[in-house]
């Protein structure tokens, strides 16, 4: 499955949710879960200074928490959502429906490649000089606050 997350394919990705989700009506993720997730992607990715151009092939899993309550002695089905994000858009991958515990927390996890990932560590850095001499001398002071 790929379906891009756009306005015009709201009527495919609500198809997709309904075979994934089976008869369940509660508990299940709708369309705006998706946009809001692609939405949440994408502001993590700017965050981490990634450049648009290099943000292809990174993918985030998402799923709801738990129920909130003892109540559920059980596990509580969900729908866990992949989207993966292609050169301008995000689109749907994977859609499947999992137990989840009471209390357990939700799951939000980006993953990115090693080139990404040196991308980011190099944007973070950017700012940085490193020091080639460590001698004592070029210790920086130790400064008592009274």
């Amino acid at each position: 499955m790929k379906i891009k997350v756009a306005d015009k394919s709201v009527k495919k990705i609500q198809n997709a949710l309904d075979h994934a989700n089976g008869g369940a009506r509660k508990h299940t993720a709708l369309p705006s879960d998706i946009f809001a997730l692609a939405r949440r992607a994408e502001e993590s990715l700017v965050a981490s200074g990634l450049p648009a151009r290099d943000r292809s092939g990174s993918e985030v899993v998402w799923h709801a928490e738990g129920p909130s309550t003892n109540a559920y002695s059980y596990k509580m089905l969900r729908t866990r959502i992949t989207l993966t994000r292609g050169f301008e858009n995000w689109f749907l991958t994977g859609l499947e429906r999992i137990g989840v515990y009471p209390r357990q927390s939700e799951l939000y996890r980006i993953t990115i490649s090693s080139a990404q990932r040196h991308r980011i560590v190099a944007v973070a850095l950017a700012i940085f000089q490193v020091r080639d001499n460590m001698d004592a001398d070029t210790t920086p002071a130790v400064v008592e606050m009274v």
